[in-house]
């Protein structure tokens, strides 16, 4: 197969072509090009890392829903956040307990808390808990 050949081949699927971009160094071309140079250099290394990993050959070697869940709510806040000066009183901390709970903090005040470990779907999945038919 030729180079222009392979190249094609590898399009076919977005998630190979991806994981070919992410090991030539080249994943900025699986931008949009009317996104090209809008988004936040911080917020698309955050981004490709956890679609890297979903991508992971083997089952538990993929995040878990709220690993990607709260990657992409940082990367969303890496990018709204561009440009703009975080106030000093604005941290965000990631605290991991001993029971393996996931706490995001804004302003001193929890966000957000759930077990990253528990493979139940919580609110996120609610439609697919009712599977009525259509």
């Amino acid at each position: 197969m030729g180079e222009i050949e392979e190249e094609e081949h590898e399009k076919v699927s977005l998630a190979e072509w991806a994981l070919h971009c992410c090991q030539m160094g080249t994943l900025d071309q699986i931008i949009d090009p009317s996104l090209r140079g809008k988004i936040v250099p911080d917020c698309f290394k955050t981004f490709t890392d956890i679609a890297r990993k979903c991508l992971a050959d083997r089952g538990n070697e993929r995040p878990s829903m709220g690993d990607v869940l709260w990657n992409l709510e940082l990367a969303m806040k890496q990018q709204e956040g561009a440009g703009q000066q975080v106030a000093g009183s604005v941290r965000k901390e990631v605290n991991r307990r001993k029971n393996d709970d996931l706490s995001i903090m804004i302003d001193g005040q929890r966000c957000s808390g759930f077990d990253i470990s528990d493979p139940t779907p919580g609110v996120e999945f609610s439609e697919i808990m009712a599977p009525t038919g259509r």
